[in-house]
This record gives structure tokens, sequence and C-alpha cells, in this order.
């Protein structure tokens, strides 16, 4: 069926309008031109009534998609108007049947969440199935704080989606998620190509919701995602996600995409004494950031503190990621990715409120220099809450190339708590050891050869296995010598910087040296393993 779109061209100012010429465009490298037609043709619309033409759009050409196609174009008009030119966007959706979003709540023993078949985790914008986010059956809401709103305690976690951010060949940023209502209808959301599917009869101990699959605007990227809910009254505190990542191949038979930035955007909203104001802190050990309610002191309102606002918190951790098909045992980092590119916290004020979304362009030049784990911190003090605002939170998984027949695939971990920092980090454990019992991360196999982990996987120095020293691999050995904590996988002959077949404060400093530009490359890597110096961290 094609359904024709009639728009009104319509002339405010004083005198006539005339039109030299209108323009087709279509975006760099989509799949199909030619699908713009339009009539009548225009050439004055006077300023006298009546002051408009209406404009019927039409397919120009047949379009035949094998599944849907998401296609971007546009009129620009060229005329006297000291504005000219002015250009009308087209946004185009084909496909056999088109899938409408679809909602489901599952839930752990003591908190339910809503979640869709486009990746969205949550209520969204429109308050849909509020009190479904990672909320507590038998948590407590309070009213008449001293400070600011009333606490909500049916909300832990407002909505969040993961996301794809990329420069296509028309070196256009792209950001693709679900979330702020980025839905399947705008042009930076992600669209849903089949229904949602529950299943809590397979095995008593856990729900599992899975997504099917969900496409990109530009339809060239496809995902998946699987959500499990422990139904133990002990593991009831935290959720598993598994996220699948790969290429459209009839839109991209033969094209590596390169560049992508893979993660998960969230905007958590810890009970508060004040409103959805929060705090927020990270674990580097278990790869974790984490968001707190605003306590400005207890209420002297009769039981109204039920529970400080303190403790109450909610995050997320990266467990692993790894590539399929497993076909590159010498690079190790580009198959296998146990270390996260880093985590922040930000004011909705400074990344949201100016345009209800995440700007590709800035969310990109951010990511690009970015690693570790950055929280918020009020830059004026005098006209800001120094430790409380209204948080959104940005995972970065890494940088990634994906090639026509890989799959990505990336395994994370939510979590809320009411009873403080202990007791969620303690969960976070409990869901490691869950992912474990369960088989959720099949890590694909390294092939060994002979010679050690460091001769076959990087260079001396690459802590993270990225493929080249940088500020990141500081981080990581910083990591590890405070924390004595490296990932699974980790090679730690990659972190003798010096040389000296042993690891110590001597590799950090000589990084740091050959980083900005005052010292020599790391040395070749050590012949032997010796003391200290382990050939990988199994997992």
């Amino acid at each position: 069926m094609i359904l024709d779109t009639t728009f009104r061209a319509e002339n405010i100012g004083n005198a006539d309008l005339h039109i030299s010429s209108v323009n087709i465009f279509y975006k760099a490298g989509d799949p199909y031109t030619g699908w713009i037609d339009y009539s009548p043709s225009l050439t004055t619309i006077p300023y006298s009534d009546p002051n408009y033409v209406d404009v019927t759009l039409s397919l120009g050409v047949s379009i035949n998609p094998t599944g849907a196609v998401g296609l971007t174009g546009g009129l620009e008009f060229i005329s006297d108007s000291p504005m000219s030119p002015d250009t009308l966007p087209i946004f185009l959706i084909v496909a056999d049947t088109v899938q409408q979003p679809e909602y489901a709540v599952i839930h752990t023993d003591c908190q339910p969440l809503v979640l869709n078949n486009a990746g969205q985790l949550g209520a969204d914008i429109r308050n849909n199935n509020a009190g479904a986010n990672m909320n507590f059956y038998n948590d407590c809401d309070t009213t008449n704080n001293i400070q600011g709103g009333d606490d909500n305690s049916t909300t832990y976690l407002y909505e969040a989606s993961p996301f794809i951010l990329r420069v296509t060949q028309s070196n256009d940023t792209i950001l693709n998620s679900y979330i702020f209502d980025a839905n399947w209808l705008r042009n930076d959301g992600f669209r849903p190509q089949e229904g949602l599917t529950v299943d809590s009869t397979s095995d008593a101990s856990v729900m599992v919701f899975k997504t099917g699959r969900f496409a990109t605007s530009d339809s060239l990227i496809f995902l998946e995602s699987e959500m499990y809910a422990p139904q133990h009254p002990d593991s009831c505190e935290f959720w598993v996600q598994k996220l699948y990542v790969y290429q459209n191949q009839f839109l991209n038979p033969t094209s590596e995409l390169t560049g992508l930035f893979i993660g998960e955007l969230m905007d958590w909203d810890i009970p508060s004494d004040s409103g959805v104001e929060n705090g927020s802190d990270f674990d580097v050990a278990r790869q974790m950031m984490y968001c707190f309610g605003a306590e400005y002191g207890t209420d002297d309102i009769p039981n109204n503190d039920c529970i400080l606002a303190d403790d109450r918190m909610g995050g997320l951790a990266y467990y692993a990621g790894y590539r399929v098909p497993h076909t590159h045992p010498v690079a190790y980092n580009v198959d296998s990715f146990p270390i996260i590119r880093g985590m922040w916290t930000g004011t909705n004020a400074n990344w949201i409120t100016p345009t209800g979304n995440w700007i590709p362009q800035v969310l990109y030049d951010k990511m690009y220099t970015f690693g570790g784990f950055e929280t918020w911190e009020a830059t004026n003090p005098f006209l800001e809450d120094s430790m409380y605002q209204d948080l959104n939170m940005v995972s970065i998984f890494g940088q990634f190339d994906l090639g026509v027949n890989d799959t990505l695939v990336f395994v994370k971990i939510f979590s809320t708590t009411q009873t403080g920092i202990s007791d969620l980090l303690l969960s976070i454990d409990k869901a490691r050891n869950w992912i474990e019992e369960h088989d959720l991360f099949n890590w694909p196999p390294l092939v060994q050869g002979e010679g050690n982990c460091c001769e076959q996987w990087g260079v001396p120095g690459d802590a993270n296995m990225s493929g080249y020293v940088d500020l990141l691999d500081i981080i990581a050995m910083v990591n590890y010598f405070v924390y004595d904590y490296a990932p699974s996988g980790a090679c730690l002959e990659l972190y003798d910087a010096d040389g000296s077949s042993a690891f110590d404060i001597l590799d950090i400093a000589r990084l740091l040296k050959y980083i900005y530009g005052s010292g020599e490359q790391p040395p070749v890597c050590p012949p032997d393993k010796s003391a200290g110096m382990g050939e990988e961290v199994t997992q």
C-alpha cells in the first residue's frame, strides 16, 4: 500500500514568494534514491488569500527491501525569501509489516521492571508502566520532606537503553537509542522488528525476557537483548542483560562498519529527600558506577525517613564482552573485551535539557578522549547543590569495528538496593557468580601458541589490550597496583612496561613518560614468565 502525504507550504510574508527551484536530496549511503516525488510544481505562493499551496508527497520508485529499511531525504526550496534556502526533511520507513513497540513487566522475587522490544528499560517519557522500575515491593513512600519534593519510591531506574554512536561515510555523527522518547518514529531511535517474548516456565529459577531483533534508524545494524531475572529471594536485587550487535547483511553485504561506540545510556532517579536529586560514585574493581539518593537529614515527621535516602542505590556493572566468530587468536583485544572503556555521570541540565536528548557530536567528542570513571562535580557551588543533582549516566563498553559476519556480545548487570553500599557490592558479586553458574557468558576459546601471552596478544604497556598504548592503560595498571584488580582474561605480562619481568610502580612511571612524549617505547615482551607475572588471569 502506498500512502501519500500532504503538507501545506504557506507564505507568511507581505509579498508574493517566488520559488526558482525545488531540489530533492537523499542521504549519502542510503540503498535507495528516487523515492521522493511531489506535486504540483511550485513557482509562486501569493501573500494574499489563499497564501498557501497544498503539496502531495508520493513514492517515486518502488521499494522492496528484505525486512525493513529506514530512508532519509528531503526537499530544498530556493526562493527570493531572505531565509532561502528552506529545507523540509523527509523520513520514510518501508516494511511489509511495521512492528509496534511492545511492553512487558517481568520481576525478580523483590522488584519489577518494565521493558520493551526496542531495548528500553523502565517507564518511558510518557510514564508508561510507572511503578516497575527496579523499585521494591516492600518499599515505603515518604511525604512532606523538609527539603524539596516527596520521595517517589516507585522509581529507581527511570529509563535506560543501549546505544550505538558512529560517524557515517558522509561524515554525519549518528546516535541511536530508545531513551528520552527517541522512539521508532524518530530518526535517532531504535526500531523494533519483532515482538517480545517472556519465558517464566522453562526454568523456574529465572524469568527471561527477549526483545527479538531491533534496528538502528538506517537499518544497517541489528541488536537483540535478553534480560534475566533470578527468582530466588537471595538473588532478587540484580538483573543480568545480554546484548547482541550485528550487521544487516541485506543492506551492507560486504563492508565493515568501523569506529562504533557501544554502551548504555541511563537515567537513574533513586528515591531522594529532594525530588530526583542523586549523588554518584564508582567501584573500579567491579567495573561499576552507581547513583544514590540525596539525604539531607532525618525528617521531623514521624515515620517519614523509613529508609535513609543515601542507602537507596542503583547502578550498572560491566561483566565483559566478546566477538563471534572468534577469528583473531593473535590479536586478543579484537575478539575479547574484558575491560570497559569508561563510565561517567553528568547532570540532565548540562547533557539533556537543552535539546531533550544527548547531542551526538558532543557525546562523540567526549567519548573519543574519555576513559576510566568520572562522577559529576559542581563547577559553581554558589549556584548549584555541590553534592546532589538530577543525574544521567553513560557507560561506554568500547569502540569497535563490526564485520559483515560478526556478532558483538556484551554482558552487564543492573542492581538496586535499599540497604547501602555493602549490599549493593554484594549483589554485584552474586550476579557475577550467577552468570558463571548459568553459563551466560561463553567466552570464545583463545588459541595459544608458543611463547607468553604478551608475544601472542599485544605489545608491552598495552595493559587493556586495546591494540595501542594510551592513558587507558595507565588506568588499568593503577587498578591492578592499588586495588589488586585485573579483569578476567587480562595478560599481566603486558603490565611489565619496563621489561623487568615484574610489575611495580616503575612500570606505571615508564608508561606515563612514554605517553606524554618524554620516554622511550616499552621494550619487547619478556622472554620468560617470572615471579609475580602470570600468563593470564583466568575466569
